[in-house]
């Protein structure tokens, strides 16, 4: 049996049971909202003491590391160890995904958990998650915060309830989705009726929708008067435009790949300014004639 790997699971294969035998094993598993990277290490090669210490030492470089989160936790039993990003098992409106080259907690933006897991019971899911890994010891230690997410999550999906049925018996707005295709043209994709414009922000089939895709737009409209509301086509595609001409236009430059631009042409290491930036954003018609409105 190898004396150290690696395995990355996806939520997908979380099961109730664990497949493998890691009792030979020190674990030390990394947890994010969609997976869980974890480390086994055969007891028989590993200074437990020396571990452990390593896993602290880790645990602080991560929490230095990560955006937005300062209450990274390490929980412990009988050598098997979990990294999360919160004191409560995991946060659930600040959504994060452990980046393993930067060794970080990076920020997920537009989604929070319960979006994410939709009709998945929370503790239900995390317990799998654990159970998958050969982590199940480690559910007492942490069966009350999975319950008190679960309260949260029966809350939250009372709201949600409770919304969906006012804009089914009471719509008021319209919410159009559009997509920004391939040279800035817009393409309307979905429509829903709703009773207030805060559907936008509490129904996770819309908040999914739009999430982390700035050509995934949202406009709500009065269904009385047609009147535009919230949400703009014209601000949107300007903003997509801004942000490409922001990449090629930089206040501040790569040393090294200002290097290779003032060599001579013919040397191997030699890029141009236009075959760099141009690999950066995909051409689209207009964007040689952009300029920033201010």
């Amino acid at each position: 049996m190898k004396s150290r790997f690696v395995k990355i699971t996806q939520s997908d294969d979380y099961k109730h049971t664990c497949a493998e035998d890691y009792s030979e094993y020190y674990q030390f598993h990394i947890l994010s909202y969609s997976q869980i990277i974890s480390t086994y290490y055969k007891k028989s090669d590993v200074d437990f003491d020396l571990f452990k210490d390593d896993i602290a030492l880790l645990q602080k470089q991560v929490k230095r590391k990560s955006s937005l989160v300062d209450n990274i936790q390490l929980y412990e039993k009988d050598g098997i160890f979990l990294l999360t990003d919160s004191k409560e098992f995991i946060n659930s409106i600040e959504l994060f995904e452990f980046d393993i080259s930067k060794g970080c907690y990076e920020y997920i933006e537009g989604i929070d958990l319960f979006d994410y897991l939709l009709d998945k019971e929370v503790d239900v899911f995390f317990k799998n998650a654990l159970s998958t890994v050969g982590a199940s010891e480690l559910i007492p230690k942490v069966e009350n915060l999975l319950l008190d997410l679960r309260a949260e999550q029966i809350s939250i999906n009372e709201m949600i309830q409770k919304t969906r049925n006012e804009d089914h018996t009471s719509p008021k707005y319209i919410v159009e989705i559009y997509k920004i295709e391939k040279n800035y043209i817009p393409v309307k994709t979905k429509e829903f009726k709703c009773a207030t414009p805060n559907s936008v922000y509490i129904l996770p089939e819309i908040k999914i929708m739009i999430a982390g895709n700035d050509r995934i737009i949202s406009i709500v409209k009065e269904i009385a008067t047609g009147k535009t509301i919230e949400g703009s086509l014209e601000e949107a595609i300007e903003s997509i435009k801004y942000d490409k001409w922001a990449m090629k236009n930089p206040t501040i430059m790569d040393p090294e790949i200002m290097m290779r631009m003032e060599l001579d042409n013919d040397d191997p290491n030699f890029i141009s300014y236009d075959d760099y930036f141009g690999n950066l954003v995909e051409y689209e018609d207009g964007d040689d004639e952009y300029e920033p409105r201010f």
